[in-house]
């Protein structure tokens, strides 16, 4: 690609990314789908001169030729919805112009982090144009179509749960308590919870009430930053089950406990009960 083609993304996907809102593009500007893949496509195209951009500016590098580069992208990005790396893109870019590298460099080491993810997921969201579903329909109509097929396939799919905890044999007898009735994803280091949650959208989550790095309160926080865990039911798994610790949980937003070592019967009870409440 590179001669100015549109591509056609998978719409259904394009709802699941956290980085762009999809809906809240097509709500301000009831655009043809055609131009919102174009927007896309340009990011596709561009993106590479993006990330050498951000490399050049987090290594120190004043270019203009960079600068310049980022602030088409940012008015790319702003019309695509991805307000979340617009934005930041802008303020390196008036930075740059500026001259104030000290600012400059640290910030675009970051944004070339994020950049570079939702570059790789576009380009993973790319469909052969003879399969194009949509066809010269609007934002919204297409969005709905895409919102009917994830409510299809949420309708079959096995619910999810997150067991995070530092105990490998305790994340083992998670498992296979439930994995009859389940789709289990087990997670041993907590400091890895975004990264897991940029690709996995749990029904319920497991935590463990202590962990080395981060405690199971530490990540309550965390899953509440996210827009669609604001009301994911989170039960603690707990060692001590005291008074304390169980309101200190509930304040936090957890909705029920299990006291270590668990009982079979009572965790499938647990769950079932709060995964249909959500």
């Amino acid at each position: 690609m590179g001669d100015g083609s549109v591509q056609v993304f998978n719409m259904a996907s394009l709802l699941g990314l956290r980085d762009f809102n999809v809906s809240k593009a097509a709500a301000e500007a009831n655009m043809p789908i055609r131009k919102y893949f174009g927007l896309l496509s340009e990011i596709i195209v561009q993106g590479p001169r993006v990330i050498e951009s951000l490399n050049k500016l987090s290594c120190f590098e004043i270019d203009a030729d960079a600068i310049g580069c980022l602030t088409e992208m940012q008015k790319t990005l702003a019309a695509a919805g991805c307000i979340r790396y617009a934005l930041p893109i802008a303020e390196i870019a008036l930075a740059g112009k500026d001259g104030d590298i000290a600012h400059v460099a640290p910030h675009a080491a970051k944004v070339l982090k994020g950049f570079s993810r939702i570059f790789t997921q576009l380009w993973t969201m790319m469909i052969d144009e003879a399969s194009d579903p949509y066809g010269p329909v609007s934002m919204k109509e297409a969005l709905d179509k895409a919102q009917e097929e994830i409510n299809l396939k949420e309708t079959f799919r096995q619910k999810r749960i997150l067991a995070v905890d530092d105990m490998p044999v305790m994340l083992a007898t998670i498992g296979l308590v439930l994995k009859k009735e389940y789709a289990v994803y087990k997670l041993s280091d907590s400091a890895q919870l975004e990264s897991v949650l940029e690709s996995l959208a749990p029904d319920l989550f497991l935590l463990d009430y202590e962990m080395p790095q981060r405690s199971g309160f530490d990540l309550v926080p965390v899953i509440r930053g996210y827009e669609a865990h604001k009301a994911t039911p989170i039960i603690f798994l707990t060692s001590t089950g005291t008074n304390d610790s169980v309101l200190k949980a509930i304040k936090l937003g957890a909705c029920d406990y299990l006291v270590k070592p668990i009982q079979a019967d009572t965790l499938r009870q647990k769950v079932a009960t709060h995964i249909t409440k959500k």
